[in-house]
């Protein structure tokens, strides 16, 4: 009997505690309508985007700068009313004529021309600004050439490595211009990227840096970065004489000469003893007659080296006829 006493007692202070709670939420939820509808009936100011469309654009034209997307209109009005303003949709896009702002390969739209579309847009709020001031554009009849994409910014590779290969997918890029520029731009390069401290290879999907009145197509591209490590290696390379009279023979003592370079692995591996050229001048041995011994020039060395010298710079010669 106890048992069931208690058991009633725990069930009424639920439900009068249930009921209290529920009332506090009632309460609670007027509360917050209150204020959002005070808040809302304050005056605020808001920034919109409102799209914009260029039409009428002919078959055969090639817009090469695109027409800014959006314009930003500044409103001032109760909260209440801004509210309806959240959502601005492609159905509200302002649309402007080509035909009517073209003119010589380029169009200035003013801001007149979009202004009253966007006063009947907000017509019950008040418009603060409209920005920009003008709206342009560039474009062509197809007029088009490829060129090569270039890297742009810094690329530092960890200590002890080096930068051996920029790869670009796709290489080169369509741009389409006027033939000015057309004539004018011979390369397009990558917006600036900064990477550093890197010893693997990497893959960056970038866009091409913008040019006015320029098109690129694709206006992105995947860059690889591949490092290499240095090594420092000398190679033993036959001495050659330039200048050397038909019939004469002209003999060093040694034959070759020993190049000292620093390089990377990778390309150290490719590299052949043709790819050097050391080389004595006949000119300079008859000048002095008396000399023993014929001075050495590195004439020419492979790209992919750096800090290339002979070791021996003077070796002992003999002419023969």
């Amino acid at each position: 009997m106890k048992r069931l006493q208690f058991t009633e007692i725990l069930h009424l202070s639920l439900r009068h505690k249930g009921k209290e709670f529920l009332i506090f939420c009632i309460f609670l939820l007027l509360a917050g309508v209150f204020w959002c509808m005070t808040v809302l009936n304050n005056p605020y100011e808001i920034t919109v985007s409102v799209p914009v469309r260029l039409t009428n654009i002919p078959a055969n034209v090639v817009i090469t700068t695109d027409v800014e997307d959006s314009v930003r209109v500044t409103l001032k009005d109760k909260g209440f009313n801004l509210m309806a303003y959240a959502d601005i949709s492609e159905e509200n896009a302002v649309e402007i004529d080509f035909r009517k702002y073209a003119s010589d390969y380029h169009g200035i739209i003013p801001q007149s021309a979009f202004a009253r579309d966007i006063h009947q847009l907000f017509s019950k709020s008040t418009i603060v600004t409209i920005k920009p001031e003008h709206l342009e554009f560039f474009y062509n009849y197809g007029a088009n050439k490829k060129v090569p994409v270039m890297l742009a910014g810094k690329v530092s590779p960890d200590k002890a490595y080096y930068l051996s290969q920029v790869k670009f997918w796709p290489d080169s890029v369509t741009i389409y211009a006027t033939k000015s520029k057309l004539d004018s731009i011979e390369s397009v390069s990558i917006r600036p990227v900064a990477v550093d401290k890197f010893k693997d290879t990497l893959y960056i999907d970038t866009s091409i840096a913008p040019i006015i009145g320029v098109k690129c197509v694709p206006s992105t591209v995947k860059m690889g970065l591949f490092p290499d490590i240095y090594t420092e290696e000398n190679i033993n390379v036959p001495i050659a004489c330039r200048n050397l009279p038909k019939g004469v023979i002209l003999r060093t003592f040694p034959s070759k000469a020993m190049v000292h370079f620093v390089t990377g692995m990778k390309q150290y591996k490719e590299l052949n003893v043709a790819d050097f050229i050391v080389e004595a001048d006949y000119n300079e041995i008859i000048r002095e007659p008396g000399k023993k011994k014929c001075k050495l020039r590195l004439r020419t060395i492979p790209d992919c080296i750096q800090r290339a010298q002979l070791i021996t710079t003077e070796v002992d010669f003999l002419l023969e006829e």
